[in-house]
């Protein structure tokens, strides 16, 4: 049976200086981000739809460089999960790697 699955995160960033000075009249303001998802997982499979940055926020992480409103989208994933043993591989591999004699390897 699939599973619902949903969240939010939430972000505050204060007032940020951009110089050595501490100058307040190059500083970055502080904003405040908010993300929700919702989605299904069945089994391996996950897909998802999401809303980043739900209230539309107007930011700079970096000075003069704005980061993007609001963002819709879909994502997908699939887990593989398998076993791997490799014990006695590389101990095969170290043995012939350690080997002086190709004779007797």
């Amino acid at each position: 049976f699939p599973v619902t699955i949903y969240g939010a995160s939430v972000r505050f960033v204060d007032v940020r200086f951009t110089n050595e000075n501490n100058d307040v009249r190059l500083s970055l303001p502080a904003y405040f981000v908010a993300d929700l998802f919702i989605g299904l997982k069945f089994k391996a499979h996950n897909i998802q739809v999401f809303i980043d940055n739900v209230l539309d926020e107007r930011f700079e992480s970096v000075r003069a460089h704005a980061m993007p409103g609001r963002i819709f989208g879909v994502s997908y994933q699939y887990h593989f999960n398998f076993n791997l043993d490799l014990s006695g591989s590389i101990s095969n591999l170290l043995s012939k790697w350690n080997c002086l004699n190709p004779i007797k390897c």
